[in-house]
């Protein structure tokens, strides 16, 4: 499975629910080692390589899919789960 290892799941929380032909659009790009799900206003981003070596990043997305977006790891997004 390609979401297995956690740590290098980030979670880019979006502003709004984008254009349903954006995402299709968007849905048609792939990179090796790179996998992307977006789920109503969150778009859920995997990378074997990490973050910082993709080639995608949240600003590929917003620009993309016009949205605003915040992205945080996954402990952040399991620590603030946990408060609410």
């Amino acid at each position: 499975m390609f979401f297995q290892k956690k740590r290098k799941l980030k979670v880019i929380l979006l502003n709004k629910i984008p254009d349903a032909n954006l995402v299709k659009e968007i849905d048609k790009t792939t990179f090796e080692n790179e996998k992307f799900s977006i789920v109503k206003d969150c778009l859920y981003f995997y990378s074997l390589i990490g973050y910082g070596r993709t080639k995608f990043n949240m600003n590929t997305f917003e620009k993309k899919l016009n949205v605003s977006a915040t992205l945080r790891n996954y402990n952040t997004i399991k620590i603030l789960l946990e408060l609410v």
